[in-house]
């Protein structure tokens, strides 16, 4: 579970349990500097940057998964997805759905956010 910092975008708590007690959507590690932002548009500017103490930690499928960031890149790219104009572009694409939620097809053909790449040229999204 997370909740973001909104000044610093750090996780500020988080819960820790085993596996099997854990949700079933809890299903994807993350790494020190990893950036997740929520797909619900409910959690608009949640965007938080994976910090050590979390890092290793399941974080939920109901998450975006941006990895192999460096320090600088994933605070270049946390303050990206926070502005006002991505968080427009994620609040009007799922505007229309029932259930309200960004899908990776619609981030990946429709969203424009000044992105930052790593050394080899390239950002995974997961």
């Amino acid at each position: 579970v997370c909740s973001s910092d909104l000044k610093k975008g750090d996780v500020v708590s988080s819960e820790t349990n085993s596996l099997a007690n854990l949700p079933t959507r809890a299903r994807v590690l993350v790494e020190e500097f990893d950036v997740i932002t929520p797909k619900n548009i409910s959690s608009l500017y949640s965007t938080c940057i994976i910090n050590t103490n979390v890092s290793g930690y399941l974080v939920s499928t109901g998450f975006f998964v941006f990895t192999n960031l460096s320090e600088k890149d994933s605070f270049l790219l946390w303050s990206s997805l926070r502005s006002d104009l991505v968080q427009r572009q994620f609040y009007y694409l799922s505007t229309t759905a029932v259930q309200p939620e960004l899908s990776k097809r619609y981030l990946e053909e429709n969203v424009k956010i000044p992105i930052p790449i790593n050394e080899q040229g390239w950002l995974s999204l997961v």
